[in-house]
């Protein structure tokens, strides 16, 4: 049987979030009352009914988890942990004694990229790369690995930006669920643009009958000139040029 794979390691912000919801679960258990408080009620001469202390009990409980909910929220627990990551690396003095000076920092968040570009490509202690040559190779390994990841999700977040930034533009062009939009027309019989089209025909029809009773230019029967014809860009041509600017641009 194939054994699972480890879990990657924590990040420090994260560890932290972990910890802050861990105590934020413990805040938000239902309050009961101890067993030693029920015992001494139960041995009281005039002991307090159990509605008498369920329903306040109750109304506390659900008062308790309205606030837990609103206050302990996990977007709340990730921004203090954050705050707080950020408070601790921007007083040294806080730093343990038995931090190392030279190394890569242990609070080093590796997944910022500028994090990533910051680290050096081999470890920048040289004592310890020669007493610990597999552990230096090791690090040189997994360096790569990590700006080679690095690189991927840049990329991919760039592309992401590129896409939204196609869809903003492309929005405009889009129909609704009932088939209303920019281009209805193209996709719906008898619409306004088939009955363009019909009188476009129309209008071509006229033209050409206008032209043929015009008299020829030269002794080639056209009215144009071969240059002029070779100026004229094809239509295929000339969209795909647009096109391509379209998407150049973004």
């Amino acid at each position: 049987m194939s054994s699972n794979p480890p879990k990657p390691p924590q990040t420090i912000t994260s560890q932290k979030q972990s910890f802050l919801t861990a105590q934020t679960r413990l805040l938000s258990q239902p309050v009961r009352p101890s067993r030693a408080w029920l015992e001494a009620n139960a041995a009281s001469e005039t002991p307090l009914p159990d509605s008498a202390v369920e329903q306040p009990l109750t109304r506390l409980n659900h008062v308790l988890s309205q606030h837990c909910r609103r206050a302990y929220s996990h977007q709340a627990s990730r921004h203090v942990a954050e705050q707080i990551d950020a408070l601790y690396l921007s007083h040294p003095s806080s730093v343990p004694e038995d931090e190392p000076s030279e190394g890569v920092s242990r609070t080093l968040d590796l997944t910022d990229n500028a994090a990533v570009k910051s680290l050096p490509a081999s470890w920048p202690v040289e004592k310890d790369a020669t007493a610990y040559p597999m552990e230096a190779k090791r690090y040189a390994e997994q360096y790569e690995r990590l700006k080679s990841l690095a690189e991927q999700r840049q990329q991919a977040t760039e592309r992401v930006e590129r896409l939204r930034r196609m869809k903003a533009l492309l929005d405009p062009f889009r129909s609704d669920d009932s088939g209303a939009g920019v281009q209805e027309n193209l996709i719906s019989r008898d619409g306004k643009m088939e009955a363009e089209l019909e009188k476009m025909r129309g209008l071509l029809a006229r033209v050409g009958g206008r032209v043929s009773l015009l008299p020829d230019s030269d002794d080639n029967g056209s009215l144009f000139r071969d240059e002029e014809f070779r100026a004229v860009e094809p239509v295929a041509t000339g969209e795909k040029r647009k096109l391509d600017h379209l998407l150049d641009s973004f």
